[in-house]
């Protein structure tokens, strides 16, 4: 009977984000999607939970718990990049792999906790015994591969579903030999090692169900009506996985285009030439894949090892990355990004090989767009559905706008500033790049107020030697461009004591001009800064 295996990585994220600090491992430890005392607790080790710390709680309540806690901060990025080089491992040692994820759905709390928690694969074992001399050979080489940098469990059944749930409450390496022993030991799995939504698990435990074998004798309707949809389609995937096939994910391999010029180009019409037939093969190949172009990496070598971008020189190939508004498969739009790019260089060398790589992104219908221009239905919903296109429309015509200064300017040009806690006003802004422009969502109308323009640097005073005197300090500095009217202060500002305290003195000066500074005595220093200016 053919069999499959699940192989399960417990507190993935914590796993991930541990390895930056080997001895962390051996403390208790908690993930957070920000380090501040307010921030929920997304994630945590065996040593946390034995100390009585939950996922929910805040950092304060779990600092209060354990004092020798740990706390690092959640980092998307990188645990994305861990799950994909696992993948890519995982791959060689079965062609067939199916992530847990794509199977749950929404089964997993929406606050995150089956995401955050654990990562799992479902593996084909099939075909596998002659290349490694049995299947018990077989998830021991799997073991191997992944034992020395995770902690995981490996199980081998003969439903998904067992698999899935036998891996996630027991460890180390299970093989399965018979279904009455898959029964057994499903129907005695705890219900808590499935990171089941916390108002699901607590309705059940209110019940007295306490393992998965007492879950799964409730008929499916009554689950439907008493407590949701998840807990009825956990309860239909148990069951409709026994017909169910794995589903694996296809590997997809990248799209590479290459055109040689010869003789090598100087100009950039002739790289536009050769760039529209590279998109539309480019298109064809996505479309194939049900994907649109989303970015676009091109690379140029050069004849010679002499490149100049303004006055910068650059090795002999150039590599640049384009991102529309949207992804689209809309040849034009890519074509005039791309003229965009071409028109920054500046050629002191032929190009004598152009290359397109491309990443995909599979995109949903939305039924709001399907109808937006129907002349179906109530006057009403015209009016709504006509105010909502030219709202697309508008955001539309703004993304792109912003895609195309990225493409002439660089990735890092469009910024957006966040907001961070901290005591000094220069660093409670930080700025990032700014990847997606999203509807506007006006709050309600407010009194216009005055605002405060600070500056990425405070700038010195002429005059700023003399102590708290900020009438001296704006009389000696000439630059200012009026004469002192009258000023309030001073609001005193202090911080970072635990690395050499900062005390500032701050004021509002109004001049003759009637501009209003924001300027600042510092303590440390004995000096006089203008920080900004009130418009």
């Amino acid at each position: 009977m053919k069999r499959m295996a699940c192989v399960h990585f417990a507190s993935f994220a914590l796993q991930c984000m541990a390895r930056q600090e080997q001895d962390w491992a051996r403390r208790p430890l908690v993930v957070l999607t920000e380090l501040r005392p307010q921030a929920a607790v997304k994630g945590c080790n065996a040593l946390a939970r034995s100390a009585g710390i939950r996922v929910g709680q805040s950092f304060a309540t779990a600092l209060s718990l354990q004092p020798e806690l740990r706390a690092i901060c959640y980092d998307a990025a990188r645990i994305d990049a861990q799950r994909e080089e696992l993948m890519v491992l995982l791959r060689t040692l079965s062609p067939n792999i199916e992530r847990v994820d794509d199977v749950l759905g929404d089964l997993a709390m929406a606050s995150g906790r089956g995401v955050v928690e654990s990562l799992a694969f479902f593996l084909d074992s099939s075909g596998l015994d002659g290349l490694y001399g049995g299947t018990q050979q077989w998830l021991a080489a799997l073991a191997r591969a992944l034992s020395p940098r995770w902690q995981v469990s490996i199980v081998l059944a003969f439903r998904r579903f067992a698999s899935y749930a036998i891996a996630a409450t027991h460890r180390g390496l299970k093989l399965l030999s018979h279904p009455e022993q898959e029964r057994h030991l499903l129907s005695q799995v705890p219900l808590d090692g499935l990171a089941l939504a916390p108002e699901l698990s607590e309705a059940l435990h209110r019940l007295g169900l306490r393992r998965l074998g007492e879950f799964m004798a409730l008929p499916e309707l009554a689950l439907l009506e008493r407590f949701g949809p998840r807990a009825a389609a956990l309860h239909r995937w148990a069951y409709a996985d026994e017909r169910l096939p794995l589903q694996p994910r296809q590997e997809q391999l990248p799209i590479l285009l290459s055109h040689d010029f010869e003789p090598p180009v100087f100009d950039t019409p002739p790289l536009l030439f050769a760039a529209r037939p590279m998109l539309e093969t480019l298109f064809a190949q996505l479309l194939m894949r049900e994907e649109q172009l989303n970015v676009l990496h091109l690379e140029l070598e050069l004849e010679r090892a002499s490149l100049a971008l303004g006055h910068a020189e650059r090795p002999s190939t150039w590599c640049a990355s384009l991102r529309p508004a949207a992804a689209n498969t809309e040849l034009a739009q890519w074509l005039d990004l791309l003229r965009l790019k071409f028109d920054t260089l500046s050629l002191d060398a032929g190009v004598q090989c152009m290359r397109f790589s491309a990443e995909g992104l599979r995109l949903k219908a939305s039924s709001g767009e399907l109808f937006a221009d129907s002349n179906d239905g109530v006057v009403s919903q015209q009016g709504v559905a006509s105010t909502r296109a030219r709202l697309g429309s508008r955001m539309s015509r703004a993304r792109h706008a912003l895609a195309r200064i990225r493409a002439e300017l660089g990735d890092r040009c469009v910024q957006r500033a966040y907001l961070l806690a901290a005591h000094l006003p220069e660093a409670q802004v930080r700025w990032l790049p700014f990847e997606e422009l999203r509807e506007p969502r006006p709050s309600k109308p407010i009194e216009p107020s005055m605002v405060r323009r600070i500056f990425a640097k405070a700038v010195p005073l002429v005059g700023g030697r003399h102590g708290h005197d900020v009438a001296h300090c704006v009389r000696a500095t000439a630059s200012l461009g009026g004469e002192l009217v009258r000023y309030i202060g001073p609001y005193e500002v202090s911080g970072g004591w635990w690395q050499g305290e900062l005390r500032r003195a701050y004021y509002y000066v109004q001049l003759t001009s009637g501009a209003i500074l924001w300027l600042y005595f510092d303590e440390k220093r004995k000096r006089c800064c203008l920080q900004g200016m009130v418009e």
